[in-house]
């Protein structure tokens, strides 16, 4: 059976007066104060309303919201921790890139296994989401590289036989104080309460699921509270949305996650999310590029950046659609819009990845052609793509070396020399591969067909060959190529799980019998 009312039907909503309603658009049911609310208040049923009316009582950096969420949580019984790198694969054999606070707890404290480094704790984390990367500098809200403010809580049910086999014991707290918590740090940002909806949807990740719920303010989701305490098992009695069972476990976890860049948007209300979390690079930028938009212009870009909140490459079956859409709202022709939307796109862009590089580069992670050094090199190399279409002078080493000092590297000079090695081996496979695009371009004329998808990946993959390049070169051949909106995500698909594999040749018979390495370096460093 799937997870009943009951799951969500918490004594906090009760006596703050919530009333339960199901969204006439989307049909997912959501909390709320105000019992008029007509949707569940997320983007495409609403639409952003802070953009130009901040939600909160004072606009915030990155710096002073950060410290807001976490002083919160301090002066509510936390314990603030530093964050884990954002190289997962450090401790962790199922993942490579941090894509979550709890990420960090995963598996050995969430299992009960190991106990927490505190409990309860607060942490804000930095991740790098690859499936976003299609969405970057498009939709207006999405980052791929980005902070999770996060709470956790770790509890063990009461009624063990025996408690002492996990690391922790009894509860510490769970679902009401959990919104009690949620509410009163929105409160305490000055935000209107009445304006806040509790979206019931269900989770499921790695193998454990749980109720949880969306917070949505003003059009945007600014948290999660996920309660995971069911756990994969194929005699389960809850079946998901992915298809699986679940059964309750013995540990049971308070998950949360505030998205840092998005509550610094909404109290700054800027037209996107680039223009409050980058806005001195893009500013830079944009005068470097001499992008100056007239007042109109610029009031037509505002006002599509507003509407984007409808775009978003997974779901949207046509983007050129959905962009048509919009240019059709703001009365002006989409090819009109889309050229002025296209340089400001990429700057966005830019701004996100060398984020990313500095966060990945400044964690130890070298550009490579295996696991997450992979996924840092498509992100260079695609960044690189980005800057030669705006005809940027600044090399892409400065925008990452700036990200890296902001972000408070020491490491500065090794990512530096990484990010130069990888640009130089860049154009020197540029040139092998173009000729690999022409043999391919001719065999596919041969027959009559579209160079695949597949194709266009194993390209990237082998060569570094964008999909524009292919279907330039392509087009010369008279070979169509269609190029899909989310190929960089199909791309960090394929390297995003860790395959840890264990090859043994013939000379490990010779070494079977050998006592196991004594490492003394943990005895005396």
């Amino acid at each position: 059976m799937p997870l009943d009312e009951g799951a969500y039907r918490l004594a906090y909503f009760e006596e703050e007066g919530f009333t339960r309603s199901a969204c006439p658009s989307c049909g997912r049911h959501y909390w709320a104060r105000d019992a008029n609310m007509s949707t569940c208040g997320e983007p495409p049923c609403a639409s952003y309303t802070f953009i130009g009316d901040p939600g909160f009582a004072e606009e915030h950096t990155l710096e002073s919201m950060r410290e807001e969420f976490l002083s919160f949580f301090e002066a509510n019984n936390h314990t603030r921790i530093d964050p884990y790198p954002v190289a997962a694969h450090r401790w962790r054999d199922d993942v490579l890139l941090t894509q979550a606070s709890i990420y960090d707890f995963q598996p050995l404290v969430t299992s009960g296994t190991t106990p927490p480094p505190a409990n309860p704790l607060t942490i804000s984390q930095p991740c790098i989401r690859m499936q976003d990367i299609d969405n970057v500098g498009k939709t207006g809200r999405h980052t791929m590289a980005f902070e999770m403010m996060a709470h956790h809580a770790f509890n063990t049910r009461e009624d063990l036989d025996d408690p002492d086999q996990y690391a922790y014991q009894g509860e510490v707290y769970w679902k009401d104080q959990t919104v009690r918590y949620c509410d009163a740090f929105f409160e305490s940002m000055g935000a209107d309460l009445d304006q806040l909806t509790y979206i019931e949807d269900p989770w499921v990740g790695g193998g454990n699921a749980g109720p949880a719920l969306e917070v949505i303010y003003k059009g945007a989701e600014l948290a999660t509270l996920v309660f995971m305490s069911l756990e994969q098992d194929d005699s389960g009695e809850y079946e998901l949305k992915d298809g699986n069972r679940y059964t309750e476990m013995d540990t049971y976890i308070v998950d949360t996650g505030y998205g840092l860049e998005r509550w610094v948007w909404v109290s700054q209300g800027t037209p996107t999310i680039y223009d409050s979390v980058y806005p001195d690079l893009i500013e830079e930028l944009l005068d470097e590029l001499d992008l100056g938009f007239d007042d109109h212009e610029r009031q037509l870009l505002d006002a599509a950046a507003g509407m984007a909140g409808r775009l978003d490459l997974e779901e949207v079956d046509d983007v050129d659609v959905a962009r048509e859409s919009i240019a059709e709202d703001l009365g002006v022709e989409p090819d009109t819009l889309a050229e002025m939307q296209r340089p400001l796109e990429h700057v966005y862009a830019l701004a996100d990845h060398s984020r990313a590089l500095a966060y990945m580069l400044g964690d130890g992670i070298v550009p490579s052609n295996v696991g997450s050094g992979y996924l840092a090199r498509m992100v260079l190399r695609r960044s690189v793509r980005l800057a030669n279409e705006l005809e940027l002078e600044r090399p892409i080493v400065e925008l990452v070396d700036a990200q890296a000092k902001r972000l408070g590297y020491r490491n500065r000079s090794t990512i530096r020399r990484m990010v130069e090695s990888e640009v130089n081996k860049y154009d020197e496979t540029l040139e092998r591969g173009t000729r690999r695009v022409r043999q391919l371009a001719d065999r596919y004329s041969d027959r009559g067909e579209e160079i695949p998808v597949e194709e266009l990946i194993e390209l990237y993959d082998s060569h570094g060959i964008q999909p524009e390049t292919v279907a330039a070169i392509a087009s010369e051949r008279g070979v169509p190529v269609t190029v899909p909106d989310d190929f960089f995500a199909k791309v960090a698909q394929r390297h995003e799980t860790a395959e840890v594999t264990h090859e043994q040749d013939e000379g490990y018979d010779r070494v079977r019998d050998l006592p196991e390495t004594e490492k003394l370096y943990y005895d005396d460093q």
